[in-house]
């Protein structure tokens, strides 16, 4: 009676060896796909963070020491009001030219947490607008935000 000849590859592919170099290949892969995934989620977080630093002076305004400085930032404004004449008003911030803002009637005006009327901003208070440039060089205001005084503005109001 003859023993019947086990394939080669039938014997390699059962023994240990090969579950164990199985095991390695599948923890490996594993491995690879949450490192791919990691490194998508911090490129995802980088390009964001990029595009808050490249649009930073778009939303606020020149970074003091920057070239440019003192020049007119035409998506928004941040200062004391000057003068009102509703629809639009002056802001005065030191070292940057006087912006004027035109309020439309969507224009979102806020105070803290709540939404308020323009009639609202007086001669004193202190504001951050957001908006667009308009074709005579003043901002359409998009949203208007009523703050406290900077600590070192001395004499400045502010209505609630």
């Amino acid at each position: 009676m003859t023993t019947p000849t086990r394939n080669p590859l039938s014997v390699f592919t059962s023994s240990k060896y090969f579950t164990f170099a199985m095991m390695g290949v599948g923890f490996l892969l594993i491995a690879g796909i949450i490192f791919e995934a990691g490194v998508l989620v911090g490129l995802h977080k980088g390009g964001f963070s990029g595009q808050v630093g490249d649009n930073y002076e778009r939303t606020f305004g020149p970074r003091s020491g920057e070239p440019g400085m003192g020049l007119p930032n035409p998506h928004g404004a941040f200062g004391k009001i000057v003068t009102v004449t509703l629809p639009t008003f002056t802001v005065e911030n030191d070292g940057m030219p006087e912006e004027i803002v035109r309020v439309a009637s969507d224009t979102i005006v806020r105070n803290g947490r709540d939404t308020v009327d323009a009639s609202k901003l007086t001669v004193g208070s202190y504001v951050i607008v957001l908006g667009a440039p308009s074709n005579a060089g003043d901002v359409d205001a998009k949203l208007i935000r009523i703050v406290p005084p900077p600590p070192d503005a001395v004499g400045s109001t502010t209505t609630n």
